[in-house]
Order: C-alpha cells, then structure tokens, then sequence
C-alpha cells in the first residue's frame, strides 16, 4: 500500500513539473541595438518561416520577401492574437532564379541573391513599431524615417497589430480565433 501511494506521488508530481514545463512560454529575446539606433540582425535562419510574397516592381525578374519571425513571438501569437513586445519580424529579399531548366514551363524559385532585408520590430520602450531597412550584405538595419510610406500603409492596411497577417492564413487564423482580426482593414487591398 506504502509503495502504491509513493508511486502514485511520483506520477503525480512528474506530471506536475511536465505541465509546467509545457505550459510556460519561451522567453523573447531582449534586441540588440546599435549606439547609433540601428539593428543588430538576429540570427533567423532557425525562425519560424511565415511565407513568401513575389513583388515584380518593374523589373525582369521578381523578388521575394521572405518573412521569418523568432519562435517565442510565434507561439505567442498563435496564442493571443497579438504580438508580443520586442517582436521581430525579418522579412529577407532576394532576387528571383528562373527554374528553367529544371521546369519545362519556366517560373521562379526564391533562391536568387540575398539583395537585403527589412525589419519591422515592436518595442515598447521605442513607443511601438519600428521599421528597419539593410543592404545587401549589410547585418545592421538601420531605422527607416517616420515619413516613409511603410508607416502609414501598415498603420492603414493592417489586419492584427501594425502587421499584414491578412497574407498568411495561420496567422489570420490565430487573429481570428482571438478576436483581433480587422475585417475591414484586411480586405483592402496592399499597394505601395
């Protein structure tokens, strides 16, 4: 019987600390800023990928935005709707490769060049959202002025909390199932 109970204790107490263990969130990263207000660029490359959207912008050939965001802030959003503070979400630009001839009918594949990379990141102790630009073969982003059109876009077209989620159905999900999807906003349409 004194054996029952002190298995029964431990199973009990094993479950315990595994549901605790589970049931915290991972802890966001605290960013990394340069003395002159730049951005030190994260290590993405283990980030949850988003997406990818192809903008052809008046060139021959497309280029991807490919949309990485830390692993922390995506469970927390996947679980609140909203982003957390010191989120960041990287979106990496590379040009496009034509798949020929690999495909007999052509297109593009996102494995062109690395041309740069935009940031947009919430941090409260910076009064919210800030957008960041980079170069090519730059690693800090440097902020992009207030007046530049991103602000105003996301600001106006957003449908969760200054960010395009409207473009990725898990997200919009998530934003749904919380409460905190902006119809109206959503199905406007994104221009530059």
């Amino acid at each position: 019987m004194k054996k029952a109970r002190a298995s029964y204790a431990s199973a009990a107490l094993f479950l315990t600390i595994t549901a605790a263990l589970f049931s915290q969130e991972r802890a966001l990263k605290p960013i990394e800023y340069t003395k002159e207000g730049g951005l030190q660029f994260p290590d993405y490359s283990k980030w949850v990928f988003i997406g990818s959207g192809m903008s052809n912008q008046a060139n021959p050939n497309p280029r991807f935005s490919n949309i990485f965001v830390d692993p922390a802030a995506y469970d927390q959003y996947m679980k609140k709707g909203v982003w957390p503070d010191r989120t960041i979400i990287f979106a990496e630009k590379r040009a496009a490769a034509s798949m020929l001839p690999v495909t007999p009918n052509g297109g593009w594949s996102q494995t062109g060049e690395l041309l740069g990379a935009e940031l947009e990141v919430k941090d409260a102790a910076k009064g919210g959202w800030t957008f960041y630009e980079a170069d090519r073969g730059e690693r800090i982003g440097k902020p992009a002025a207030k007046s530049m059109p991103c602000y105003s876009c996301h600001a106006e077209k957003s449908a969760v909390d200054n960010t395009f989620v409207q473009f990725y159905p898990r997200l919009v999900e998530a934003a749904k199932r919380n409460g905190t999807y902006k119809e109206s906003t959503a199905s406007s349409s994104v221009t530059k």
